[in-house]
């Protein structure tokens, strides 16, 4: 690892609730880049109250089929890898997301100068454009283009 590398920060991510799961339950191999960077502290998940909620709220959902202990267990891993931080309110006038329970992603993105929200949500990843003139080094882009520039470029930097 080069000095620059050693001294640079973690990529700051914010990570929408199905993307978390793919991480989390069903380790998604796609995803499996963006999973190794978070436990070698290349990039940090940032997560506030809200986010973590739907989170707990989602792993109690039938379809999951997920037993209380193994939801438990996902949720001390969460916590046990994200950042969390306070929920922020939204202080700059935002576009609004066309699925309302998907705008707390874009506040929280833009209050913590993340440098990427990860979705494949269509409502959040076409705001990717409107978010650019708030947020220049805000990317929103599917898991597997981060994972993709993980890969190709061992880093982002």
């Amino acid at each position: 690892m080069s000095r620059a590398e050693s001294t640079r920060r973690p990529l700051r991510l914010v990570i929408d609730t199905n993307v978390v799961l793919d991480l989390l339950v069903f380790a998604d191999s796609r995803l499996a880049p963006i999973a190794a960077a978070l436990a070698d502290t290349r990039a940090e998940w940032i997560a506030d109250g809200e986010a973590l909620g739907e989170l707990e709220r989602v792993l109690s959902y039938p379809e999951l089929r997920l037993t209380a202990a193994a939801a438990s267990a996902t949720m001390a891993r969460a916590a046990a890898l994200a950042k969390r931080v306070a929920t922020p309110a939204e202080t700059r006038v935002l576009p609004r997301c066309r699925d309302a329970d998907d705008q707390k992603f874009l506040v929280l993105a833009v209050a913590v100068g993340a440098d990427f929200l990860l979705s494949r949500d269509r409502a959040v990843l076409t705001m990717a454009r409107r978010m650019r003139s708030i947020s220049p080094a805000l990317s929103i882009v599917t898991p597997e283009v981060l994972s993709n520039r993980l890969r190709s470029s061992d880093g982002l930097g």
